[in-house]
């Protein structure tokens, strides 16, 4: 069940996000055309995609490419609740803000496979 859902859009796109929740809880989590920054403030976060399974615990983080991945809450064994903050990268959004000097990372092709790094 969520407590607490919290966002921030930039450029009508979602930059940051956070959530308080009671586990278990489960959802499928697209991300199309977009990389996030996950950290675990509180409980456990198992994230499965095409190839893998990641847990990701209290006081960690995962940097996570495009691609689909189910996202499953779990009850901890030492939390009662889950909190996170997510950060959402947009190459649409790093392109406007990077407007006047563009990193030379944004204007190379990635043609690496879909997955967790």
């Amino acid at each position: 069940m969520i407590l607490e859902y919290k966002t921030l859009e930039l450029y009508d796109k979602m930059l940051f996000e956070t959530v308080i929740l009671k586990p278990p809880y489960n959802k499928s989590n697209p991300m199309r055309n977009e990389a996030c920054f996950l950290y675990v403030i509180e409980g456990e976060y198992d994230s499965i995609s095409e190839t893998e399974k990641l847990t990701v615990q209290t006081d960690e983080s995962v940097l996570m490419k495009c691609g689909n991945y189910l996202s499953s809450m779990p009850k901890a064994k030492n939390s009662d609740n889950y909190k996170a903050v997510a950060v959402h990268f947009h190459p649409d959004v790093l392109i406007k803000i990077y407007e006047n000097k563009l990193p030379s990372f944004l204007k190379q092709k990635n043609t690496s496979a879909i997955g967790m790094c």
